[in-house]
């Protein structure tokens, strides 16, 4: 089982820096775009249409084919001009990254097969992925600030590939993303505008700054840290003695911290032994919540409410997976920056808080009586423990 952890670990320091690079297309705002934030909004386009496709397609199949596709074809899975699968020799280099990656058999087997299916476009659930992270691709050029609407051409709108899925809401997003810039205008429904609207709340989503550190300097954002988790989840769930169940943890993983698109994030220091605070956080993520069931249609409202409830219930299995994950994603971030260079904690009411959290054990883990949650957390309070220790930090 240490084998097993170090092997996770060092993969997701690799994910870490990967997910936190900037990439060449900017968003709206003119904030550089990063391959989390990205990646995060493919999520939440996956979990957005999911409700309205006529076909029987997994959102849980669907997201670990975004995040397969994401990591391991990289740019050519984003780019909209690629609409055939990937060449024999691109899938046997593919099949050869997977197979040197230090990784338990069983997630590699994993993966592995997630990878294939995500770019050989053999399956319906593969080209829908494909038609989402084309639409994407085409949304975040097309808010570029330099880029041109009155030159839009009829390549920039086809999309070959949505006869193949079948799917009438599908089309209808690409209706509105060209509604009222393409020649020919197009009826759009009010509840795909409405949605697509949403995609402006995880925008916002993305930018919202977390205590912890990168390992290379600058703030953590809700979209690195989410988009951790949900591969945290891919990672971890095939190693759990009970089976989860993806329909529910990837969209938990997605709306858990959604509220914070309008609540922003508050410091754990500051909670500690603020009572008031701590309800008043509730009380306004929760208002969040209602707001967004309140606002947006139907039935994503109730799937995004849903999600986020039954985390904050946490009395489901995957609840409380989720609530794990979240946890040690946490502590585990939180060492990374410049080799475990832990004394900015100090910054936050001395760091007490931050000492305390990383160094304790969780009982609501060991209750679970998951082995490799159990491992994860005792490697990651070793690894806190050492830095500490290497900065000189004592608790008394």
């Amino acid at each position: 089982m240490n084998n097993t952890v170090s092997m996770i670990l060092d993969f997701m320091n690799g994910q870490e820096k990967t997910l936190a690079q900037k990439i060449r297309i900017a968003n709206y705002k003119k904030v550089p775009e990063t391959k989390a934030s990205r990646l995060l909004k493919l999520c939440f386009l996956c979990f957005m249409v999911s409700p309205y496709l006529k076909g029987k397609t997994s959102l849980g199949k669907l997201i670990q084919l975004c995040l397969c596709g994401a990591a391991f074809y990289d740019e050519k899975f984003f780019d909209y001009h690629q609409i055939k699968g990937a060449s024999a020799p691109e899938i046997e280099k593919i099949k050869a990254n997977i197979e040197q990656l230090q990784l338990p058999e069983e997630v590699k087997v994993f993966l592995s097969e997630a990878t294939f299916e995500a770019v050989t476009l053999k399956s319906g659930a593969s080209k829908l992925a494909r038609v989402l992270v084309h639409w994407l691709s085409r949304y975040m050029e097309f808010c570029k600030p330099s880029f041109k609407k009155s030159k839009i051409d009829k390549e920039f709108c086809s999309e070959p590939l949505i006869e193949k899925v079948n799917e009438p809401f599908v089309a209808d997003i690409y209706n509105a993303l060209f509604n009222g810039v393409s020649k020919q205008k197009k009826d759009v429904l009010p509840f795909t505008e409405s949605l697509l609207d949403f995609l402006m709340v995880v925008d916002d989503l993305c930018q919202i700054e977390r205590d912890n550190l990168k390992s290379t300097g600058g703030k953590e954002t809700d979209a690195l840290h989410i988009a951790k988790m949900l591969w945290w989840a891919m990672l971890i769930s095939p190693l759990l003695k009970k089976s989860v169940d993806a329909e529910h943890i990837y969209p938990m993983i997605l709306a858990h911290d959604v509220v914070e698109a309008r609540c922003g994030d508050i410091p754990l220091a500051l909670l500690y032994n603020n009572a008031a605070l701590k309800l008043e956080k509730i009380q306004s993520e929760w208002e969040a919540i209602r707001y967004f069931r309140a606002t947006l249609p139907a039935p994503f409202n109730n799937a995004l409410y849903n999600a986020f409830d039954e985390y904050e219930t946490k009395e489901t299995f995957e609840a409380k997976v989720v609530w794990t994950l979240d946890k040690l994603d946490a502590n585990w971030q939180a060492n990374l920056y410049n080799n475990g260079d832990v004394r900015y904690w100090g910054e936050y009411e001395n760091g007490y808080v931050y000492y305390m959290v990383a160094t304790t054990h969780k009982p609501q883990i060991a209750k679970m009586e998951e082995p490799i949650l159990s491992e994860l957390e005792n490697r990651i309070i070793k690894i806190a423990q050492e830095n500490m220790q290497k900065c000189g930090i004592k608790v008394a």
